[in-house]
């Protein structure tokens, strides 16, 4: 048979039966290029089904949970820095002991720098000190109280114990715990947050959150984010399991596994820069499982994302991510 022929062929018997038209794949009453792509897909031995609606619903889905996840991810980061900016003012950040007992020490000398705006009484036995902030016209705008427990130290790092009682600062209450690893290499000094029950501005924190500054501007040079996210919606729960790098400029990078019922995803983000606008990726790429999402068109007035699944675009909304995120 000729190719003309063949591909006449193809067009007009190659698809479903119930089509209005002979030949119409799309159901749109005519044979037309939509038709000819279908035939030289079937012709190459490609796929010629696009996703079910069912399949589409469900890739959204996990864009949404990945897209929630992240946005959690940049609240923590966000969160974190108001915790680490107390304890950089307290002087909390920068003790270099070799000794616990050394340790707590230095924790005391450095709050002279402060004495005027804090009160604050310590245990030697117990090397903790418990800090009550006083409100005067030359302080932090700060009230409430925390106590510190000097845990371990070396040369390299301090791990203390910091328990929060009410600690208010420009309007954000901080309540709970967390365990705080300081570590300072000369140059840039990484402050590790293990949270217990810490609420910060009414966001729970979870995880591991570790935030490293440049030593001489104390601005943010990266952060890392280890944690689990639940969302549930109607009946349906599901759990993000992040373990995330992030840049002030390159956003997010690294694996986020997505579990809904009995289904897993396996996903990978690379360079995904989250708008602090309404809290989705507009820049940067997602692959879930073997699908590549590539968010350099998406926008908040724009929320949607075109995919390729097998070979034909889908377009899937993010609505779900945004409405989390901008939701008090």
């Amino acid at each position: 048979m000729r190719p003309a022929l063949a591909l006449l062929f193809a067009v007009l018997f190659a698809f479903p039966a119930q089509a209005a038209v002979l030949g119409d794949v799309n159901a749109d009453g005519q044979v037309d290029l939509t038709e000819a792509v279908y035939a030289l897909r079937a012709a190459a031995g490609l796929p010629v089904q696009g996703p079910t609606p069912e399949e589409q619903e469900e890739l959204e889905q996990v864009a949404n949970s990945v897209a929630m996840a992240l946005g959690e991810s940049y609240s923590a980061v966000a969160s974190m820095e108001e915790v680490n900016e107390v304890l950089e003012y307290l002087g909390l950040s920068t003790i270099d002991s070799d000794t616990a007992a050394a340790a707590f020490q230095d924790i005391l000398n450095a709050l002279q720098a402060v004495n005027e705006c804090v009160d604050w009484s310590s245990s030697l036995p117990q090397k903790t000190v418990t800090i009550t902030f006083v409100s005067t016209p030359n302080c932090y705008t700060l009230t409430g109280s925390l106590t510190v427990t000097v845990v371990t130290a070396t040369t390299e790092a301090i791990t203390y114990h910091v328990q929060y009682n009410n600690l208010t600062y420009d309007g954000c209450t901080i309540n709970g715990s967390s365990t705080v690893t300081v570590t300072n290499n000369g140059t840039q000094v990484t402050i590790k947050q293990e949270p217990e029950n810490l609420t910060v501005c009414g966001t729970l924190l979870n995880g591991v959150i570790s935030l490293t500054y440049d030593v001489a501007t104390l601005t943010l040079v990266s952060a890392s984010v280890k944690g689990t996210s639940v969302f549930t919606e109607g009946e349906v729960t599901t759990t993000v399991v992040v373990d995330l790098t992030y840049t002030p400029t390159g956003g997010f990078s690294g694996t986020l596994t997505v579990t809904e019922g009995d289904q897993t995803y396996e996903c990978t983000a690379t360079n995904l820069v989250l708008s602090s606008e309404c809290g989705i990726p507009t820049s940067g790429t997602l692959t879930i499982d073997e699908i590549t999402l590539d968010f350099s068109e998406t926008t908040c007035e724009n929320p949607t994302v075109i995919v390729m699944v097998r070979g034909f675009p889908v377009t899937l909304s993010l609505e779900e991510a945004i409405a989390l995120f901008t939701t008090p």
